[in-house]
């Protein structure tokens, strides 16, 4: 029975050196998984993107976008002052949109907008025959079409699995072609006026909230325009009709994620 402490002790000797080497082994692979683990958690998000590919992270965006606007007409003080009214309308609008990134928190976007207005005004028409006067009312139609050119600076901020995008800026409006008068009552005259837009310019502000889809964002735009100046419009008569005009838009658009932010770098 002499022989049972020394194996006891060679047994523990051994146990011992099997598990430091245990250890040593499970340390290493724990070590080397980690730095793999990292590495797979730094280039992959929480979408199964490489980081290298990841719409949210590029230069350049290419996109369009359409929708519906409220339009908002105001009238001249003058004008209201013959008990008139301009109705409120509802049309749409198409935009081509390019994105520059230059940095991670901020981007420069400018848009081409083709847009359609249609301002419904509506007045007494003052009539008198035989000692005797009355008023008819009217409703005259002014459609126009116009091109804008926003140019914005937007705040891109990522919120997994969105990005969201306040943005704000400025608008060059360009008239495309004559305003067409159409009116309720046949006594009015009707037809293609010349019309302008003082000033051309105008403010606009609003947000994208976009998500991940292929290769570029599908994203939802809400924004409020405001012209500077009024709209004019030059009668064949001499006569003068003006409006001033906003818009609350919402639309839905894609754009495409191009020019990957590493790979541009390490060409340069």
């Amino acid at each position: 029975m002499r022989w049972i402490p020394a194996v006891f002790f060679f047994a523990v000797v051994g146990v011992t050196v099997v598990n430091a080497q245990t250890q040593e082994g499970i340390g290493t692979w724990y070590e080397a998984d980690s730095t793999q683990l990292t590495a797979m958690a730094d280039s992959t998000d929480t979408r199964g993107y490489d980081a290298e590919n990841d719409p949210f992270n590029r230069w350049l965006y290419v996109g369009l976008r359409g929708g519906g606007s409220f339009r908002f007409y105001t009238l001249p003080v003058l004008i209201k002052d013959y008990h008139s009214d301009i109705t409120r309308d509802f049309t749409y609008e198409v935009s081509l949109q390019v994105a520059f990134k230059f940095l991670s928190f901020m981007s420069i976007q400018a848009e081409a907008v083709f847009t359609h207005d249609r301002a419904r005004f509506r007045g007494p028409e003052y009539h008198e025959s035989d000692g005797e006067s009355w008023f008819i009312f009217y409703t005259d139609s002014y459609s126009s079409t116009s091109l804008l050119f926003p140019v914005t600076v937007k705040l891109p901020l990522v919120l997994d699995p969105y990005i969201i995008s306040p943005f704000g800026g400025v608008y060059w409006a360009l008239p495309l072609g004559r305003m067409t008068m159409d009116s309720s009552i046949a006594s009015r005259k009707t037809g293609k006026f010349d019309y302008d837009l003082t000033g051309h310019f105008g403010l606009t502000v609003g947000v994208d909230i976009g998500v991940r889809l292929g290769p570029g964002i599908l994203f939802l735009d809400a924004r409020y325009g405001s012209d500077f100046g009024e709209t004019v419009i030059h009668m064949d008569d001499g006569g003068i009709m003006s409006y001033k005009r906003s818009m609350l838009s919402i639309s839905i658009g894609y754009e495409l994620a191009l020019l990957n932010k590493k790979q541009h770098a390490r060409g340069n």
